[in-house]
């Protein structure tokens, strides 16, 4: 848990986590319900509903991507670190910025091309079973890692501010 802090960027944080969780808890409660559905149709009433899988296959999308930028918040996304933590101090510190650059390099990419392939190519493409455009699963993509992206800068400024703060704690001691 991080500690509460009343800052412009908490805040900005906060809400970004509130839009997600919210998105998130509601594409949750209508995959359950598409399932539930699902299976009551198939095995009770022998008239399956076609489009239920794929609306719980695309919301199981939206969570992912929705759930990225939360996970990215609370710094608890995998990373390996067995060998950067084995070297020295300022080569630690060149690792994780060229992973972070990394990500945000990876971050950009999938925001602006997965907002032009969702816009200009979705649209002239229908879903199988539930007739919507192709546009609307596709946007999770860039969706989900523009929220990443966000929470991932916050996280940096945070980082740097607290690294700033203890370098002066100890200037003072």
């Amino acid at each position: 848990m991080q500690p509460r802090d009343n800052s412009f960027l908490y805040q900005v944080e906060e809400w970004l986590e509130k839009i997600a969780s919210f998105f998130g808890i509601s594409v949750l409660i209508v995959m359950v319900v598409s399932v539930w559905l699902g299976v009551f149709f198939r095995y009770v009433l022998l008239n399956p509903l076609t489009w239920a899988d794929e609306l719980a296959i695309y919301g199981m999308i939206w969570l992912g991507y929705l759930g990225l930028g939360v996970t990215m918040k609370y710094n608890e996304h995998p990373s390996l670190t067995f060998f950067v933590e084995k070297m020295p101090s300022s080569l630690q510190k060149l690792c994780k910025l060229i992973a972070n650059i990394g990500v945000v390099a990876f971050l950009l990419v999938a925001i602006i091309w997965g907002f032009d392939y969702a816009i200009n190519s979705g649209k002239f493409r229908m879903t199988g079973a539930l007739g919507i455009t192709m546009t609307i699963p596709q946007l999770s993509v860039p969706v989900g890692s523009l929220l990443c992206l966000c929470q991932f800068c916050l996280h940096l400024i945070k980082e740097r501010r607290k690294s700033i703060v203890e370098r002066h704690n100890l200037q003072e001691q």
